[in-house]
């Protein structure tokens, strides 16, 4: 996509297109917003504009760099609840751990996971790391408890 704004009327399309057609298995409320790369770099600055939308968030090579003290604490005073950031690569890795503890700090509830050497994906090392903290990232929203 070639910004943001489209990204967004995707979002917004493919939503009221699960509506209609699944609506009685969609619920109702705030969605968990993920991106790889290019759509995690997207995702980011969607998600600080609309955190009562997209109060969880997964972030898998990429967004990080928009993230700082003061835009984690605007997130999570405004309803945002929950940020992980996937890593593959050697750098993102260390920028995550670096970043990490410093949005916990602000407020916003943040874990990171992947391996440096699986490179630009999200499968393997970075998919296992993503669905090993689902359980901590859907915490306490009960439409998604068992």
């Amino acid at each position: 996509y070639a910004s943001q704004k489209a990204v967004e009327q995707e979002i917004d399309a493919a939503l009221a297109a699960l509506a209609q057609r699944f609506g009685e298995h969609v619920a109702p409320g705030p969605v968990v917003l993920i991106g790889f790369s290019l759509g995690a770099i997207y995702a980011s600055p969607l998600a600080q504009q609309h955190p009562e939308r997209y109060p969880r968030l997964v972030l898998v090579e990429g967004g990080q760099k928009s993230w700082t003290r003061a835009t984690a604490a605007r997130f999570a005073e405004k309803g945002g609840l929950r940020l992980f950031i996937g890593c593959g690569q050697a750098g993102c890795v260390d920028q995550a751990r670096r970043l990490t503890p410093v949005l916990d700090k602000a407020g916003l509830p943040t874990r990171s996971g992947g391996d440096r050497r699986a490179g630009h994906t999200y499968d393997g090392e970075v998919a296992r790391a993503v669905s090993a903290e689902l359980e901590w990232l859907l915490d306490g929203d009960a439409r998604w408890e068992p």
